[in-house]
C-alpha cells in the first residue's frame, strides 16, 4: 500500500491502499491471506481505498477490523458493453456447450456467470448448468474469493488458485484432458498470462469479455 499525506481539515493523514478489482487475472486473497501492510500507520488513522463505483471489497472490512478508518476511493465505474461485445459475448454462450472447462479470473466474471446461469434455470426451468455438458466439468476460480462468488450462486468449483491466473494454470492442466476446450468469461481487460498457459499445453481458450469498467480520475487531495 503507499501511503500519501494530504492533510484534511482535521490534520489527519489519509493513507491510499491499491485495491484495482476491474482487471482480470489478479490475486484475489483479499479474504485474509493477504498482508495489509500499513506498518507504522497508527490505529485510527483514515485508509484510502481504491473501488469500483459503490463496491466495499473484502479489504475494506479487514481493515475496519485492524482499527481503520476506511474511506472509498472510487477509481472505476461499471459502463455497458459495446454492441460488439454483446454479440460476441451470445456466441460465446451458445459455444459452452462444447467446453470442458470454466475459469473465472475475477470476482465480476463468477457474479456474470452465476447470474447467467441463474437466470437461465428460471426461464428455463432446467438444471443449473443448463448450457454446459452433462460430462464432467471442470470449473476452476483464480483465488478463494472468486470461488467464494460462483460456490454461493450454487456452482461447485474444482480449482481455486492462490497466486494470480499463471499459478491457477498449472493447477488446472493436472486436471485437463489432452486437447480440452476452456471458456474464460472476462473483463475488457485481461492479462494474456493463463491464456498463453494453457494455449502452450495444447489446450484451447474461448475467451469473451462479460464486463466492463472505465477509470474515474481520483482527487487524492478531496479524500
Amino acid at each position: 500500500m503507499r501511503p500519501v499525506v494530504p492533510t484534511d481539515g482535521d490534520g489527519d493523514d489519509c493513507h491510499v491502499g491499491d485495491h484495482r478489482d476491474d482487471r482480470d487475472d489478479r490475486d484475489d486473497r483479499d479474504d485474509g491471506a493477504r498482508p495489509l501492510g500499513l506498518h507504522g500507520v497508527p490505529p485510527g488513522a483514515r485508509v484510502g481505498i481504491t473501488t469500483n463505483d459503490d463496491d466495499d471489497p473484502p479489504l475494506a472490512a479487514r481493515l475496519r477490523n485492524a482499527g481503520f478508518a476506511v474511506v472509498a476511493v472510487p477509481c472505476a465505474r461499471a459502463v455497458p458493453l459495446s454492441a460488439d461485445e454483446e454479440r460476441a459475448l451470445a456466441a460465446f454462450l451458445d459455444r459452452l456447450v462444447a467446453v470442458d472447462a470454466v475459469v473465472c479470473t475475477s470476482r465480476h466474471a463468477a457474479a456474470w456467470f452465476t447470474q447467467h446461469q441463474q437466470h437461465q434455470q428460471h426461464q428455463q426451468h432446467r438444471q443449473l448448468r443448463r448450457h454446459l455438458p452433462a460430462t464432467a466439468l471442470l470449473m476452476a476460480a483464480v483465488g478463494p474469493t472468486t470461488a467464494a462468488v460462483l460456490t454461493e450462486g450454487g456452482i461447485a468449483v474444482d480449482v481455486v488458485g492462490d497466486a494470480g491466473a499463471t499459478s491457477l494454470a498449472a493447477r488446472m492442466l493436472p486436471r485437463l484432458g489432452p486437447g480440452s476446450r476452456v471458456a474464460h468469461p472476462h473483463g475488457r481487460r485481461v492479462l494474456p498470462d493463463l491464456a498463453d498457459a494453457l494455449t502452450a499445453a495444447g489446450h484451447t481458450v474461448d475467451g469473451a469479455v462479460c464486463y466492463a469498467f472505465d477509470d474515474v480520475i481520483v482527487d487524492v487531495d478531496a479524500v
